[in-house]
């Protein structure tokens, strides 16, 4: 939701891009909480492990590619078309947030005419997958001691961490931005957040704990802690949030579990592929600024492409 209200309306949320940086913290916490209930019931698979990941990702993703390459075909210039088919190769080979860090930026008003720029976040994701299973089950096989354990991933985590603020420090914002070693502290997270919860299966938020930590998400959005990268307090905060359960109540129903929160998170992959591509070419052919008319009815085409891509492709 951040995501897209900062791509559509950037001045209404300027900081809506952070809602990536939640989504790896969630990430990180869900496959390794997958792959350590698995090896410690002796059912964990890496071939199944990554067969699952293809099935979850590859498919729609190939369908917003094709569809993506005949509207490219028929509305873009040769020289964009020939950019845009670069994009093409490098989102097929999970290369996306390198090449548009070579090519670009994400900010800059030349990027806001590049179709799969979101991308750059998918390749993260599957460098994250590819590399990942290996290093933790490794990991866990070698660290018995379910505190050192947390320790050994609570260094790689602060490692990546003070990397990231180093080269920012150093005018580096954009590879800090686009690349897996200086966002592997937002995946570090989510699985220090799991290693707690596995380990404290008893603790329960209460309401004022969900109340707060909620605000503080949303907030992160709006400010920032100085001296740390942005999106610090969005990143703590989810952490803390996934670290115990959530006792399933009345107040829990209505913010975290209803049908329409559930069901944006259901299609919250089709929407997150299709928001950007579909605005950029409403951008592409009217030239100047779209109107709000123009979002409207671009944002309806996103629920309806959306729609397809979720029930008869995911």
């Amino acid at each position: 939701i951040g995501v897209i209200i900062f791509h559509y309306f950037p001045k209404s949320l300027p900081s809506g891009y952070l809602g990536v940086d939640l989504f790896f913290v969630i990430s990180g916490y869900v496959i390794s909480y997958q792959i350590y209930k698995n090896f410690n019931k002796n059912n964990f698979s890496l071939k199944n492990f990554y067969l699952r990941r293809i099935r979850r990702i590859i498919p729609a993703t190939l369908f917003l590619l094709f569809i993506c390459s005949i509207i490219s075909f028929y509305l873009f210039v040769f020289s964009d078309l020939i950019q845009f088919s670069k994009s093409i190769f490098s989102s097929l080979s999970f290369t996306a947030n390198i090449y548009f860090w070579l090519t670009g930026g994400y900010f800059t008003t030349t990027d806001e005419l590049k179709p799969l720029l979101h991308l750059w976040s998918l390749s993260i994701e599957e460098q994250f997958y590819i590399f990942f299973p290996v290093i933790f089950l490794i990991l866990i096989k070698f660290f018995r001691n379910k505190f050192l354990f947390f320790i050994v991933i609570l260094s790689i985590t602060l490692i990546s961490f003070f990397l990231n603020y180093y080269i920012i420090n150093i005018g580096g914002a954009n590879p800090a931005f686009f690349l897996l070693p200086t966002r592997i502290w937002n995946f570090g997270f989510g699985i220090l957040a799991m290693i707690y919860f596995v380990n404290n299966a008893k603790q329960i938020h209460n309401n004022l704990e969900l109340i707060v930590l909620t605000l503080l998400i949303i907030l992160g959005f709006f400010i920032e802690i100085k001296g740390f990268p942005r999106g610090s307090l969005i990143i703590f905060s989810t952490t803390i949030l996934l670290s115990k359960k959530i006792k399933v109540n009345n107040f829990a129903n209505k913010i975290f579990l209803n049908k329409y929160i559930r069901t944006i998170g259901l299609m919250s992959f089709s929407l997150y592929l299709w928001h950007w591509p579909v605005l950029v070419y409403f951008k592409y052919y009217y030239i100047s600024e779209v109107s709000f008319l123009i979002k409207f009815l671009s944002f309806i085409f996103v629920i309806i492409l959306s729609s397809l891509s979720y029930y008869l492709v995911e």
